[in-house]
């Protein structure tokens, strides 16, 4: 679980289901590790759990959609040590969704 999602109190609905949207998209989309695709995926679920509120936080600050990718790419590079064109591409399309998502969570 996210840090400000610790509690129901803590974080509104409506903020929470735009943690849990981030959170969906990062470990089915972006999964730069692939533990998503292992049979044990239930096992760790919450892997990019830490990547979430700063992620939301990009969002909110209007991080377009390439910047994003970038930053994906970053996380990607720097935290896990991937790299290569096929984590670029899923940064891409991940940051793509991500802010459709937004959009649509601000309508």
């Amino acid at each position: 679980m996210w840090p400000e999602a610790a509690s129901d109190t803590a974080m509104p609905m409506r903020m929470a289901a735009l943690f849990k949207a981030v959170d969906e998209a990062l470990f089915h989309l972006w999964d730069p590790i692939g533990v998503a695709e292992v049979a044990a995926a239930h096992e760790v679920r919450d892997e990019y759990c830490g990547y979430v509120a700063a992620v939301v936080a990009a969002l909110q600050q209007g991080m377009d959609a390439q910047a994003l990718a970038a930053y994906l790419d970053m996380l990607a590079r720097e935290q896990m040590g991937i790299e290569g064109r096929d984590i670029s591409k899923k940064s891409q399309v991940t940051a793509n969704a991500l802010l459709d998502c937004y959009r649509h969570w601000q309508a």
